[in-house]
């Protein structure tokens, strides 16, 4: 006795914490997305709307797209996820890559390769220093999961496909704590570094980026690390649409919700996933 409406502005599914494999060319962008349409075949009290969603008003228990259109609502879930946090540092908005999205993850993986390309043409060699330099920052899943696949890259796929660049590829994790994984116990997190170092993964604790630029990064303790590719995986914020419901934010840009998911003042308002902030639950999401 339920009608739902789905409504995305894509017409897919992705499975985000695969989104390092399609960047380092492991799985094609296909194995990690499924056409939601297709995953909605079997539910005929629900249904799917392609539209981006640039506001929600409570008031009017209506949705807002892009393209102008109202949607109205009896109970909105509010299950927009996240985005890149940048902490207000325009060069790394700029420059480096964020790793949020799959058209963010073929972007890299098509860079990544171009890099190689051009490293193994090059005769200069502060040219090929530059190509060969990765630096990936945030020791978080996204950032560790990465670095190791650039490291596995660097050490059994380089030497095959291009003789002579393994030596001089670089893949360097930063972290601006002691430890990676820090969300982990710590005997996962001492594991995790081994297994990084195994693969040739410099990795540098207490490193605070201070800017990114075409050719690298500078750090705050006034190192240099030269590298062409720059990958920003230090932390997320709920989605911008959040903001749209008109209350009060928390840390990182999410919305405060009850133990039961509502959203304070409208409790036909529930927010999910990465963009809802619960109150009074020890790991946030």
């Amino acid at each position: 006795s339920v009608d739902v409406l789905i409504v995305d502005r894509e017409n897919y599914h992705a499975f985000l914490p695969l989104l390092y494999q399609v960047a380092t060319s492991g799985l094609s962008a296909q194995d990690v997305t499924h056409p939601v349409r297709s995953i909605l075949r079997r539910l005929p009290n629900a249904r799917f709307r392609m539209a981006e969603i640039v506001g929600v008003h409570p008031d009017e228990r209506a949705i807002e797209t892009a393209e102008g259109a109202r949607i109205p609502y009896d109970v909105l879930v509010l299950a927009a996820g996240s985005t890149t946090e940048f902490f207000g540092n325009a060069s790394v908005e700029r420059f480096a890559f964020a790793l949020h999205h799959v058209d963010e993850a073929i972007a890299l993986r098509n860079h990544v390769l171009e890099c190689l390309e051009r490293a193994s043409e090059t005769a200069d060699a502060n040219e090929r220093e530059a190509l060969l330099g990765f630096v990936l920052v945030g020791g978080g899943p996204t950032g560790v999961e990465l670095s190791g696949m650039l490291g596995e890259l660097r050490k059994h796929v380089v030497p095959r496909d291009f003789p002579g660049l393994a030596a001089a590829m670089r893949v360097v994790l930063l972290e601006g704590r002691d430890r990676l994984l820090a969300a982990f116990p710590e005997s996962l997190c001492r594991r995790a570094l081994e297994q990084v170092h195994e693969l040739g993964v410099e990795v540098r604790f207490g490193a605070m980026v201070e800017s990114v630029d075409p050719d690298g990064v500078q750090l705050a303790n006034g190192d240099r690390i030269r590298a062409r590719t720059v990958v920003w995986a230090a932390g997320i914020r709920g989605a911008e649409i959040g903001a749209s419901l008109g209350v009060p934010l928390g840390r990182a840009a999410r919305v405060p919700v009850s133990n039961t998911l509502q959203v304070d003042g409208h409790p036909e308002v529930y927010a999910i996933g990465d963009i809802a902030l619960v109150r009074g639950l020890a790991i946030g999401l």
